[in-house]
């Protein structure tokens, strides 16, 4: 094979660690998006820094316990508690988002985000070291692996993506219902 043919492959190689590391990363962050915004509750003037509390929490736990964390916030078997505030002097405000599958589908679903981060982990931590760009095998079988994986994370990546979607609309949807009820209430005062 000769030099250029071996670059290319190389390249095509490293694009594609590219890709997965990138979308990798995208799983991750809708994963936290996710986590913070199914579940926030408090007294209105207080959610902001609630969000605020949550989201730094979030932001510095690894992509395993994000799955597990993920997994109890969306596929939660109990209903959302309900807090009693005796504070009535402000709005207490409260919204969750939860997905009700039966057990089966949540085992099956936690076991193939948990087989994703051991990837995940894999080709952060262990898979490049022993790269060897000058080989055109060593770039088939990594490039063939890299395939592999993104067909493995794409349809999880897109489900998760179509529950953020899923999330932000309940929540406008709900933005809008308080708007119109803030309305209603000062037409009536």
């Amino acid at each position: 094979m000769s030099n250029t043919e071996t670059t290319a492959l190389r390249d095509e190689a490293l694009r594609k660690i590219g890709r997965n590391i990138v979308n990798f990363q995208k799983m991750e962050r809708a994963l936290k998006v996710l986590i913070v915004r199914s579940d926030i509750r408090g007294h209105a003037s207080e959610l902001a820094e609630v969000h605020r509390r949550k989201a730094q929490d979030v932001d510095r736990k690894p992509m395993g316990r994000l799955v597990d964390e993920f997994m109890r916030a969306v596929y939660a078997k109990d209903p959302p508690r309900n807090e009693e505030t005796s504070d009535l002097s402000e709005a207490w405000i409260s919204f969750s988002f939860n997905i009700e599958t039966d057990k089966e589908t949540i085992h099956l679903l936690k076991r193939a985000l948990s087989l994703l981060v051991a990837e995940r982990n894999a080709l952060i931590h262990k898979m490049l070291g022993n790269f060897d760009g000058e080989s055109e095998e060593g770039c088939r079988n990594l490039i063939s692996l890299l395939d592999g994986q993104q067909d493995r994370l794409k349809p999880h990546y897109d489900s998760v993506t179509r529950m953020l979607g899923d999330l932000e609309a309940a929540q406008r949807e709900m933005l809008k219902q308080m708007e119109a009820l803030l309305l209603t209430g000062s037409r009536d005062a």
